[in-house]
């Protein structure tokens, strides 16, 4: 969420490529459903952790 930035503290979040996922599951689905034999997993994006102020060791 790009307002979790503006949060206090700020919130550690996880980006994902949601269009890339989309596509990638589609294609499967789709390979699925032509009943190809050979059903490989989409490669996509790695999540990415987005760290902020909200990960950390606790205040002391």
């Amino acid at each position: 969420m790009a307002w979790s930035a503006y949060l206090h503290p700020s919130l550690t979040t996880v980006r994902l490529d949601f269009e890339g996922l989309g596509r990638a599951c589609f294609g499967l689905l789709l390979r699925r459903l032509q009943s190809e034999a050979a059903l490989s997993l989409p490669a996509w994006n790695e999540p990415e952790l987005i760290v902020r102020e909200s990960s950390g060791p606790p205040p002391s």
